[in-house]
């Protein structure tokens, strides 16, 4: 479950089009998320497949959509405002919150944080790649 938490949040850093992205579904794919610093969950070096689908379902948002985490573990989803995205998936007592932005193209990834039941229990920094699972 530490693996899935970290995992989750780094997810919504991939996410909504903005001012890298031309058009609507260019954010829609899948990611491969890699914890790359952990402080208090252990799980740096953890991997999850994150799948964004930019669909404008948040508060009919151009640059939105649904994010799932391992083939629908945890859900979510995600927005662009300017060139910051942010996501957001849970799966149970776990939500995994994550913020990045776009640039050059891609997702830039900044940090995540996991709670359980409200509470902090993992934070730090991860690496996306597009097409990577």
């Amino acid at each position: 479950m530490k693996v899935l938490r970290s995992l989750l949040l780094a997810l919504p850093v991939v996410g909504v089009c903005g001012p890298a992205f031309a058009g609507a579904g260019e954010l829609s794919g899948n990611y491969l998320l890699t914890i790359t610093a952990s402080h208090g969950g252990g799980s740096q070096g953890q991997q999850s497949c994150v799948t964004l689908n930019e669909d404008g379902s948040v508060l009919h948002w151009k640059n939105s959509g649904t994010v799932s985490i391992n083939d629908g573990t945890a859900t979510g989803t995600f927005f662009v405002v300017g060139s910051n995205i942010l996501a957001t998936a849970s799966s149970g007592s776990t939500t995994f919150l994550f913020a990045g932005y776009l640039h050059d193209g891609g997702i830039k990834p900044t940090q995540y944080e996991t709670f359980d039941n409200g509470t902090p229990v993992d934070s730090g920094a991860f690496s996306i790649d597009r097409g990577g699972c």
